[in-house]
């Protein structure tokens, strides 16, 4: 819709636009993830295999998760003219059915754990995306336990499992990766057939 004098005019990739928006929330996210990595370093972050491989599978699964969206979205706001609101109050739930603003361990040791509720909340790629950030971030500050009866098994915050995590973290992260990439699929195609008539529409 901002670019809509070009799209009309000049023959090219129509998707070049709502994938240059993911790219500049990329972009504007960086000095925030600078600012996480600064404070993370504060108190007592260090780099490690697995905690480095879950942040870029997180990332992964965010930017092609995000990327197909952002194809649907856009094509269907050429339609609804309405629809970015649609899309700016599920944005605000996102903040509710990921683990942003409460830990995991209050869902996964409540009466949900393990029904079919708790699957179905693991099934969100943006849940396990979210996760396995965490994990890159989180779980390399924890200090070691004082004793090996209390929070982590052997006092190594490495080996920190459920339910401050969910079981088979990574397994779920290529599982949804996987997903996201069919998702990304589908929206390009739907985003292909409608893009014949966005001119008009527009």
């Amino acid at each position: 819709m901002r670019n809509k004098a070009i799209v009309r005019k000049m023959p090219m990739p129509r998707e070049m636009f709502p994938v240059a928006s993911v790219i500049v929330s990329a972009v504007n996210s960086f000095p925030q993830l600078l600012i996480l990595f600064v404070g993370c370093i504060a108190v007592g972050w260090y780099p490690e295999w697995q905690g480095i491989g879950a942040g870029l599978l997180g990332f992964a699964v965010l930017t092609v998760l995000g990327t197909a969206l952002a194809l649907l979205f856009s094509a269907m706001n050429v339609f609804f003219k309405d629809f970015q609101n649609i899309v700016a109050t599920f944005q605000l739930f996102t903040h509710w059915i990921v683990p942003m603003i409460y830990p995991f361990e209050k869902l996964a040791t409540s009466t949900l754990g393990h029904t079919v509720l708790y699957n179905l909340y693991l099934s969100n790629p943006l849940t396990v995306g979210v996760l396995l950030i965490q994990r890159c971030f989180w779980v390399p500050t924890i200090p070691p336990c004082p004793s090996p009866y209390t929070c982590l098994p052997n006092g190594d915050p490495s080996q920190l499992g459920y339910p401050n995590m969910p079981h088979h973290l990574f397994g779920l992260g290529f599982l949804m990766l996987a997903i996201s990439l069919v998702i990304l699929v589908l929206c390009q195609r739907a985003f292909s057939r409608l893009e014949g008539k966005f001119a008009e529409r527009l």
